[in-house]
Formats: C-alpha cells, structure tokens, sequence
C-alpha cells in the first residue's frame, strides 16, 4: 500500500465540540487509521487542529505547516516551518509562497466548507493547478457537513470555471460531501 499525504485544509476557527470541528477531527481519525499522514496547516481551528487531533489520537501522523515562526498546535507529530531556508530568513510573502507550495504537495486534499481567504487562497491555488498543471488531477473532496452559511459548492465551482473561462470538465475530481465517512473513502481511495 502507498502510504498517502492527504491535506486537510479549513479555517483557522472553531472549537472542539462544534459539528464542523468534530467532523475535520472524524476525516484526521480516518485517514491515519487507513494508514496515511494528515498535513494541515499547523495552526487552530476546523481545517488544522481538528484533523490533527482526529489523526495523533489515534497513533497517526499529522504534519503542520506554520509561519513566522509561531509554533504549530500541540497536536502534530512534526512541523514544517516556513520561516527559513537552511540558515536565509525569508520574508511573510516568501513564506507563504513555500507554505501553499508544501501544501499542493500533498497527494490529496479535503476541504471544509466556508473557509476564510487563505482557505479559499488555497483552493484556487488548487483548481489553478487542476486546470493547467497536474498531469494525473489529484482528487479534492469539500466536505459541507456542520456548515451553517453559504458553504461552497458544485455552483461556486461552476462560476469558477465560468469567470476563468475553464471547462467545467476539469473539474471531475472534486467531490462535495456532507458526511465524514465520504470524505476520507473518496480521499484514501
């Protein structure tokens, strides 16, 4: 079995005990008892602490990716820091260049719904690639569980496509979810 990196990305809001929180926490638990490692962002909240935690309860792996040289949450197994290369500091933009280029890294990626912009920075990043640079597409699962505003979904996709002028075919790999238990099968498979 090839061992999977597998993304999970979201807002840095949100508690333990609140239903989005709970089902990133869910997707952590199920990838890293597939077998696989969660990368997160490496900070709070729904798309980072919550898939982490799911993931280091039991015996995975969750690997952070931070900036600035603030410190990852205390549930990763390691963290990626941004802030330097070898011993060069690198500015916040330069930073931030090397975070999303370490998070497309990942073979796979779950979304929650309803980020803030550096989720959505993330997922253009994302369809950026899908439509112009991957050769084998990489499978984008959103996960709208919990989530009581707009969300994102199949018709935000569509604008999308439409405002950047993609066909709508490039996107055959994301997939939109409601339960955890969807989200890691379609990410680990």
């Amino acid at each position: 079995m090839k061992i999977l990196t597998i993304a999970c990305l979201g807002s840095g809001l949100g508690e333990p005990g609140e239903s989005q929180y709970e089902s990133m926490r869910e997707i952590g638990r199920l990838i890293a008892e597939a077998g696989h490692i969660v990368m997160t962002g490496g900070y709070t909240g729904i798309g980072m602490e919550a898939p982490a935690m799911g993931a280091t309860e039991v015996g995975g792996q969750a690997v952070g990716v931070t900036l600035l040289k603030k410190p990852g949450n205390g549930h990763l197994s390691s963290c990626i820091d941004c802030s330097t290369i070898g011993k060069v500091s690198l500015s916040l933009e330069q930073q931030f260049g090397l975070y999303l280029g370490t998070l497309l890294g990942a073979d796979r990626f779950v979304i929650a719904s309803g980020g803030g912009l550096g989720t959505l920075a993330e997922l253009i990043a994302i369809l950026n690639l899908l439509s112009k640079h991957w050769q084998t597409p990489k499978k984008v699962v959103v996960l709208q569980a919990g989530y009581s505003g707009l969300g994102w979904d199949q018709g935000m996709i569509h604008l999308i496509a439409h405002w950047c002028n993609i066909p709508i075919e490039t996107f055959s790999t994301i997939y939109f979810v409601q339960r955890p238990e969807q989200a890691a099968r379609i990410a680990i498979a």
